[in-house]
């Protein structure tokens, strides 16, 4: 069987187990964590509810499929809790245009909204917004790229 397909339905089975003992958010919020930085759950014991289902992958043998069990998970928390993900690109921090983003958003989806911020100098000024595979690319370097496609086409050489 495809390991994807059992990747989702462990990350399926895994849900309805932390939904029962009422700790999907806590459950989410470590996994989230530990697929950040895998390197600390070395330093920080996962709760019993992660340690219970890599015990069950390890016992199955499909520890190969852990990190997509995870990811899985968060992906079907998210899409049951209506919580949509997405990427704010910015030439500079700017805190007020994240939360500025996440409220539009959040109006336009009618779902609460997480955005992670990166820092990109090379957009040189505006942002690029990607929420759910769409791209709002309001930056400075794509005005200037089509600015000098419309000079090209215009007079059929290159500036």
């Amino acid at each position: 069987m495809n390991s994807s397909v059992v990747a989702v339905r462990y990350a399926k089975a895994f849900l309805e187990y932390v939904a029962w003992m009422g700790r999907e958010a806590q459950v989410c919020d470590e996994v989230c964590a530990i697929l950040d930085s895998p390197d600390s759950i070395s330093e920080k014991q996962p709760g019993p509810e992660i340690s219970r289902l890599v015990s069950l992958l390890l016992e199955s043998g499909r520890e190969d499929i852990l990190k997509y069990v995870l990811r899985d998970f968060v992906s079907l928390y998210y899409q049951k809790m209506k919580i949509k993900t997405g990427v704010l690109k910015t030439a500079v921090p700017i805190p007020s245009l994240t939360q500025r983003m996440i409220d539009l958003a959040s109006d336009a989806t009618g779902c609460d909204v997480k955005l992670r911020t990166e820092i990109d100098p090379d957009i040189v000024g505006g942002f690029v917004l990607t929420l759910d595979g769409v791209r709002l690319d309001a930056s400075v370097s794509r005005q200037i790229d089509l600015i000098r496609r419309d000079l090209v086409l215009k007079n059929k050489k290159k500036v």
